[in-house]
């Protein structure tokens, strides 16, 4: 089952009886159920009635019909093929809800009626989401709009879970009907349950983190200790692990006592506890871990040695030895492996997958169509089958975003694209910083943006190379604010000068600094 909320909007397209609306097809909150055309089904009613300002086509048997009252305040009701009113005009908003149920906004207030004007779900609720997959969101809040609760309606408009929630959202990876729900104690205290589509707790709301399953299974953590639950909110494991992890290949891991081992779907272990770090098996049947036998002298939370990485199979046999301080995989086949100052890349077997050498290579870009790396001192970009794709031949380089990546060239840093173009000339200074510690600096990740400098100042442009933000500032960082909604993106660009701090959104607006106080670089 997919679930997906959104927030509907309340607006009603207003147009005349006797005319068609030179707005009703472009309006994006125009409701399409309830049209205003000279050519479609209108009730029977009286046209030289000059109290109505509104009235739509027929829907479902019923039309929309406007009037102004004393106040001249638009209203609305319903009334039937024969023009007679089913449903009294005192509604600011009458909008389609599923077929045979509309939604109606009364005092700033929602709820649900029939198309014959029978109340269904009285107008206490400040929002009614949109159908999907047959259910909507219902919203209380408080008179400040703070402390919304959410709950559950099903297209018959019955509630089946009543707004007490801070969310509800699908289970992911379930092929159960269930949902995540939500109840926030504190910024620091959020506990996750499960319920039915009946609105029954099946899983109780007392972990700390949403559910997410595989296999059947999802990690269930509550007092710093964790084990695996399923939609009928059976345990696995008879005892409550320091953590664990997610299914996959029918294997998890699991860290007990700080040692991490693996278990089969049916809580068995089948790999013991043996190693101080792990990653998951991928379909290939292998997984990465860290080993040290001298570790397993150590007691629980001493500190341990973590710089002998391997790849072991699915029955512990050892692929790829225990002897690199990082490994990372790059694909099922592919794996990079460091040690020390020098890397390599294996296949799945754990032989070479190739014998050229590179120097240095950015990390970041091991995830990338096109690797990053320096070979006799210049630095070009490679495929993942170690074929050259943009020549050796510049100072320094990152890694492709959005499809464009900064390379220096005679003291300069310019952008260029997949195919080695320059789209951006090279006007920009070498700002001295480690490639792998740049963050938001010369990666064109948030918004289509970059921070740059330039001529010893800070700045940010676009793709397009157009200035958003002036080259005139000391230092500058592009983070985000998830919880200012106030800002038109998540993300907004913090530059500071002479010591003050100023604040811009991603088209370069200034912002007041209260409303970025949240705002905190990408990492």
């Amino acid at each position: 089952m997919s679930f997906t909320l959104k927030k509907a909007t309340l607006a009603l397209m207003l147009a005349s009886v006797f005319s068609v609306s030179a707005l009703a097809g472009n309006d994006p909150d125009y409701d399409e159920d309830f049209e205003v055309e000279e050519d479609c089904n209108l009730p029977d009613f009286d046209r030289t009635n000059t109290k109505y300002i509104l009235v739509t086509c027929l829907h479902n048997g019923v039309s929309v019909f406007g009037i102004k009252d004393e106040l001249d305040n638009d209203l609305f009701g319903l009334i039937n093929a024969k023009g007679e009113e089913v449903a009294a005009p005192e509604y600011r908003a009458i909008r389609y809800f599923s077929d045979g149920l509309l939604r109606i906004e009364k005092g700033h207030k929602e709820g649900l009626i029939t198309t014959t004007g029978k109340v269904v779900l009285p107008t206490v609720y400040d929002d009614i989401g949109v159908l999907h997959d047959g259910y909507a969101e219902i919203l209380i809040a408080d008179s400040e709009s703070n402390n919304v609760k959410k709950g559950l309606v099903n297209q018959k408009g019955e509630v089946i879970a009543s707004p007490k929630y801070d969310e509800i959202f699908s289970a992911v990876g379930s092929d159960s009907d269930v949902l995540v729900v939500s109840i926030k104690k504190s910024e620091d205290d959020i506990k996750y349950g499960l319920i039915n589509l009946s609105g029954q707790i099946i899983v109780p709301i007392i972990y700390d983190k949403p559910f997410y399953f595989t296999d059947g299974w999802s990690k269930a953590c509550k007092d710093k200790h964790c084990n695996f639950i399923n939609t009928k909110g059976e345990l696995l494991l008879p005892y409550w692990a320091d953590d664990v992890g997610i299914f996959n290949e029918s294997k998890a891991w699991v860290k007990q006592n700080g040692r991490y081992g693996y278990i089969d779907e049916s809580g068995q272990i089948v790999i013991p506890f043996l190693y101080d770090d792990t990653d998951f098996f991928v379909e290939n049947g292998r997984a990465i871990v860290s080993y040290n036998p001298e570790n397993l002298t150590q007691g629980y939370g001493e500190e341990i040695q973590r710089d002998t990485y391997g790849v072991i199979d699915m029955d512990n046999n050892i692929i790829v030895p225990f002897e690199y301080q990082r490994i990372t995989r790059v694909n099922p086949n592919l794996l990079y492996v460091q040690q020390a100052d020098d890397f390599s890349f294996l296949d799945n077997n754990g032989n070479l997958a190739t014998t050229k050498k590179f120097d240095k290579i950015v990390w970041r870009s091991l995830f990338d169509e096109l690797f990053t790396v320096k070979k006799d001192g210049k630095w070009g970009f490679i495929n993942r089958d170690f074929e050259t794709v943009i020549p050796f031949e510049y100072d320094k380089a990152v890694e492709f975003k959005n499809d464009l990546a900064a390379v220096k060239k005679n003291n300069k840093f310019g952008f260029i694209n997949r195919d080695g173009q320059t789209v951006i000339p090279f006007d920009y200074d070498d700002a001295n910083i480690d490639i792998d510690d740049w963050r938001s600096k010369y990666r064109f990740d948030y918004d289509g943006i970059v921070a740059l400098r330039k001529n010893g100042y800070w700045g940010v442009i676009d793709k397009d190379n157009t200035i958003i933000v002036p080259f005139i500032y000391d230092d500058i960082d592009i983070g985000f604010d998830d919880k200012n909604t106030s800002l038109s993106s998540v993300y907004s660009i913090k530059v500071s000068k002479s010591s003050q701090k100023f604040y811009f959104d991603v088209q370069g607006n200034p912002i007041e600094a209260d409303d970025a106080e949240f705002l905190e670089p990408i990492l």
